[in-house]
């Protein structure tokens, strides 16, 4: 019977980010190889639309979190596309940000007229794409990718293979607590931390050497621990397998 008193839980325990999907109606090429840029070091996975048409067809067939709407596309404008988007019960509350190299008054205008939340006026940097998820209260954790010396295919077999240990990790955690098993718990909870921050989640990072320093102080991770556990790496391994597509 494990007799080792149960760790009194923090107010607040490390989260990892969400596991944003983006929809990114955009039909210039410069464009959509800047924004992909941007989005893979903010660690958010995305998908194209290369005009409106596109773009309320993409909507129907998968849940997106947030749609990058340029105004002006061929077949169906980001205007007219926000409206028919957004007239579907489904997606009124789907937040659509409009894109465009216009008079910045009157663009901005326009899309706050057409349903839409935000506006960035082209041409933007990532810092004003991080300002406007920070302000939709949006959680991103950006990937170091010096950590993998810029490399897109380094990282997404790196985010593969991370995605893939997750359960076995999980498992291992779990496992060696209720066995009181603690040098096997705390070895899984070190391998999670360094995947954690290798891949910018730092806040979770946080939470996963708190586990460990409970263990080394002789406390029992309690329930909330475990639930919290539980349901981060979840959200990671989402997170990450979206990342890896």
């Amino acid at each position: 019977m494990n007799t080792t008193p149960k760790a009194p839980v923090q107010s607040e325990l490390g989260a990892t980010s969400d596991a944003l999907r983006v929809l990114v109606a955009e039909d210039n090429t410069v464009n959509q190889t800047f924004i992909s840029h941007v989005l893979t070091q903010l660690g958010i996975s995305y998908r194209f639309a290369n005009d409106g048409l596109a773009a309320v067809q993409a909507v129907e067939e998968e849940k997106f979190d947030l749609v990058f709407m340029d105004m002006h596309m061929p077949n169906m404008g980001g205007l007219e596309a926000c409206r028919v988007i957004l007239s579907k019960p489904q997606h009124k509350n789907l937040p659509i940000i409009g894109l465009s190299a216009d008079s910045v008054a009157d663009s901005q205008d326009a899309c706050m007229s057409a349903g839409m939340r935000e506006y960035l006026s082209k041409p933007f940097k990532r810092g004003d794409i991080e300002a406007m998820l920070a302000r939709m209260k949006f959680k991103v954790s950006p990937i170091p990718m010096q950590n993998f010396d810029h490399d897109k295919e380094l990282l997404k077999t790196t985010l593969d293979m991370i995605a893939a240990e997750i359960p076995v990790l999980l498992t291992n955690i779990e496992t060696s607590i209720q066995q009181a098993q603690w040098s096997e718990a705390k070895r899984a909870l070190h391998t999670a931390k360094g995947h954690c921050n290798l891949v910018g989640e730092h806040d979770f990072a946080g939470f996963l050497q708190h586990m460990e320093n409970l263990i080394v102080q002789g406390l029992e991770p309690g329930l909330q621990h475990m639930e919290h556990l539980r349901s981060n790496l979840k959200t990671l391994q989402y997170r990450l397998c979206l990342l890896g597509q």
